[in-house]
């Protein structure tokens, strides 16, 4: 199998400030407010973002005997990034090109019918789109991709109502990006040594008949930063073997869907996300928490279908994420209150 990809992206960023004003507001429920007036408003940065991207891939299967297979890909992505600073003096940009080039192989064994295990390595890059907000022109020429590896292995087996996994894995990535403490402005970047995680995950799924089946996966990981060296108040500071924000310890999912009429599908989910901290200081938390969503589909024909959605049902408070501005201040994002969507899909 062969493929490719090509897309062009134009995209400029501004980013106002109202030095001096602050409000406090409630939080439930939030007022309906507008911006400031905008006499009092601070360009902090303004840029055009250029960004040209392509890649191009191959995967091949060989079947070396009727149990052994060998697995393989190789992928090349390119990308061109210009930057144009509109607050800075006419012409006054940066650009920078990236050619990375990935490998994945690995191996199926048929220990009996319907039981396979299977181990692979693959490697990956991730696009520096982190660049759409660098507040500096030699940010965005000399920092780079963030570059992973990763070893997996693990058991498969299916029988008439019956499928699971489980399997293990260990990853590691380098050239983390992180705020610079030092620096003054929560707009400068360093890249600064590489985390690793270690991890089993499984996953089962059971066809009760009449129409009913669930399933359930989940993972219990060790995320920790191999190398990671930060600046507090001037002092150089280990954070090695401490785990990264925003990691979370262990997740798992729970699904159930029930075809109890002809057309008719009820589905739900609970989503379980574990505790994480949001420091690299490994001093703050950021509490777990479970979530319930519902669907209700109905096939009107065999190209019209309704479906009905209840996201977060009993309509939980929790953090999704946490952000901070490397200065000391910091956002926990909610997730989105309940919601209720109507969905009308149609097929020609």
């Amino acid at each position: 199998m062969v493929g490719g990809s090509f897309e062009h992206f134009d995209y400029t960023r501004r980013v106002t400030l109202w030095p001096g004003m602050t409000d406090v507001v409630s939080l439930f429920p939030p007022p309906k407010q507008g911006y400031y007036p905008s006499t009092g408003a601070v360009n902090s940065s303004a840029a055009n973002n250029l960004v040209t991207r392509f890649s191009a891939f191959a995967e091949d299967r060989l079947e070396v005997t009727k149990a052994l297979s060998l697995v393989g890909g190789l992928r090349f992505d390119g990308q061109y990034f210009n930057r144009v600073d509109l607050l800075a003096p006419e012409g006054t940009h940066a650009d920078r090109t990236d050619y990375p080039l990935n490998p994945r192989g690995g191996v199926v064994y048929t220990i009996r019918p319907r039981t396979n295990l299977y181990g692979q390595y693959s490697e990956a890059t991730d696009a520096p789109d982190y660049l759409f907000c660098c507040g500096s022109a030699s940010a965005v020429e000399t920092l780079e991709p963030s570059h992973g590896r990763q070893v997996e292995g693990g058991v498969k087996q299916s029988h008439d109502r019956v499928e699971w996994t489980l399997a293990g894995y260990w990853i590691k990535k380098k050239n983390l990006l992180i705020y610079d403490q030092t620096s003054g402005t929560a707009e400068r970047y360093i890249q600064a040594g590489a985390q690793s995680s270690r991890g089993v995950e499984a996953t089962v799924a059971l066809d009760l008949g009449n129409g009913l089946r669930v399933g359930a996966n989940g993972t219990i990981l060790q995320p920790k930063f191999d190398e990671l060296i930060e600046s507090v108040d001037g002092v150089a500071v280990s954070r090695n073997g401490n785990k990264p924000p925003n990691v979370p310890w262990q997740s798992a999912n729970l699904l159930a869907t029930w075809a109890f009429m002809p057309r008719w599908i009820a589905q739900g989910a609970l989503r379980f996300v574990g505790e994480r901290y949001i420091d690299t200081a490994n001093e703050r938390t950021l509490p777990g928490y479970r979530v319930v969503d519902t669907t209700l589909s109905w096939s009107a024909s065999s190209r019209v279908a309704i479906n009905f959605r209840v996201a977060n049902l009993f309509d939980a408070f929790y953090p999704v994420t946490y952000t901070g501005d490397g200065l000391g201040g910091a956002n926990w994002l909610a997730g989105a209150p309940r919601t209720f969507e109507l969905e009308l899909t149609a097929g020609f």
